[in-house]
């Protein structure tokens, strides 16, 4: 039998001061063969007992299988009708086929050079197309002309394209097209070569050249042999003595 839950009465004289202090309730039941029994009836009635729990299991592997077929034979019969469908790029837009290279630099207010695939006669979808391959280039994951043995390899073609998976091995740059930027003049700390620059020449391996010219030439002294050089700092503070190679002799 479970325990009743009895108040406890505290008395504590203090001042003439009565307090009364309730022990905590049992908040949990004891468990015995009754409470048991009733856990075995809820059980019972929710799954069946043993023998047809093992029976809903086996009923639903058969409906799981016969699902599975159902759907692997649809896939095989549509399979030749998604073979015979055109393959069209993703960036195709069927609203571009009606405009012409004029019409559309007119909208924009811009000119292009004139002749080839700039005419204004031709399809403005064509002048994309020419830019977007001229300046990405076409993947060959992305090529619409693959054979069915090859699309199992297209997971690992795609892989290797992206740049933040794989290092690119060269750049996306046409040969009409040459990039540059002015950096800092070789010979900023001095400009005492002259208006000319006879020669540059740079270290193999530092981030250093060597810059010559013909201004202030006289004022270095070289010997008859022409194996030793004397030059000095512009304000005579240093001298230095070089052995100069002597190249094909």
């Amino acid at each position: 039998m479970p325990k009743q839950n009895r108040k406890r009465r505290h008395e504590f004289v203090s001042n003439d001061v009565e307090y009364e202090i309730d022990a905590p309730k049992n908040k949990f039941r004891p468990f015995d063969e009754e409470t048991q029994a009733e856990e075995e009836q809820l059980n019972k009635i929710l799954f069946g007992g043993a023998s047809s729990f093992l029976k809903s299991l086996e009923e639903a592997e058969q409906e799981t299988g016969a699902s599975c077929s159902n759907i692997d034979s649809g896939v095989g019969e549509d399979s030749g009708d998604s073979e015979m469908k055109e393959r069209n790029p993703a960036w195709y837009d069927e609203d571009d086929d009606g405009i012409e290279v004029g019409q559309a630099l007119d909208v924009q207010g811009r000119k292009l050079p004139a002749g080839g695939i700039n005419d204004r006669g031709n399809k403005y979808s064509s002048l994309l197309k020419h830019k977007f391959n001229s300046i990405m280039g076409t993947p060959a994951w992305a090529s619409l002309d693959k054979n069915k043995s090859q699309d199992s390899d297209s997971d690992d073609e795609i892989l290797q394209s992206c740049g933040f998976i794989r290092k690119a091995t060269k750049a996306n740059l046409t040969s009409e097209i040459l990039e540059f930027k002015k950096v800092k003049d070789l010979n900023s700390e001095t400009y005492g070569e002259g208006p000319y620059i006879n020669a540059v020449e740079f270290h193999p391996t530092s981030q250093v050249a060597l810059v010559t010219g013909l201004t202030r030439f006289k004022k270095f002294v070289v010997s008859p042999d022409s194996k030793f050089i004397a030059a000095a700092g512009e304000w005579g503070e240093a001298i230095f003595y070089m052995d100069i190679a002597i190249v094909g002799k």
